[in-house]
């Protein structure tokens, strides 16, 4: 028999740390996360950006949203892609595409997670009109050259 959470009865537990006094609810574990919570600092703390990566892709990505629409020539990325992402987004910006017919393309939201030192995953979502679109990138600092968008995927 199953109860109202889907959990067959013999697998449910009553949470045993319940401190309101409404019904008790009932889980297939014992409501604890195993974390003692007393150190006072979480075990998941986020790697901090690395520096000038946040600044660097909010700059790359409005420059490649504008070769994309045909508002910029992509000659103006030749510093801040790798050259197969040029030839990426060089293909791009002459492919017909029919989601330019609403409009420019307009950043929403940027994110930036510290892959490692010298490297970031990042993302992007931007609006063209009413519609929503993703962008995701790897950048790479160099010594010589500074950041890079090493790869990149449009959605």
């Amino acid at each position: 028999m199953r109860t109202a959470g889907g959990f067959p009865d013999d697998q449910a537990t009553v949470c045993p740390n319940r401190t309101s006094a409404g019904p008790a609810r009932r889980t297939p574990h014992s409501g604890t996360s195993g974390h003692s919570g007393t150190s006072g600092q979480s075990s998941l703390t986020a790697e901090p950006v690395a520096p000038g990566a946040d600044v660097f892709w909010n700059t790359s990505l409005r420059l490649v949203l504008e070769v994309l629409d045909q508002r910029r020539s992509p000659a103006h990325l030749k510093s801040v892609l790798s050259p197969t992402v040029m030839e990426l987004v060089q293909r791009l910006s002459i492919s017909h595409d029919p989601t330019r017919g609403l409009g420019a393309a307009r950043t929403h939201r940027t994110h930036v997670n510290t892959a490692s030192p010298h490297a970031a995953e990042v993302c992007a979502t931007f609006r063209r009109g009413p519609r929503t679109f993703a962008i995701a990138a790897r950048i790479e600092n160099t010594d010589n050259k500074g950041w890079m968008v090493t790869a990149l995927h449009v959605v």
